[in-house]
């Protein structure tokens, strides 16, 4: 597939958004699309859920920031 458009999206501690932003992205009609988030290191359960959802979704990217 050729990517037409990427998204970044930051991330950090959204549990409670994370679920309405990924449905979104799941019902997105648009194939050529690449969406990376970026976690900074959360301590709720949005790095969870964004690992159960790239499994599912291709058009995922998972990032976790390292802090130096």
């Amino acid at each position: 597939i050729f990517i037409k458009i990427c998204i970044s999206i930051s991330v950090y501690n959204k549990e409670l958004f994370i679920l309405r932003l990924l449905r979104s992205i799941q019902n997105q009609s648009l194939k050529e699309i690449e969406i990376i988030f970026c976690d900074d290191h959360s301590t709720d359960n949005s790095t969870i859920l964004l690992e159960q959802f790239q499994k599912e979704e291709e058009r995922i990217v998972l990032l976790n920031m390292i802090i130096m």
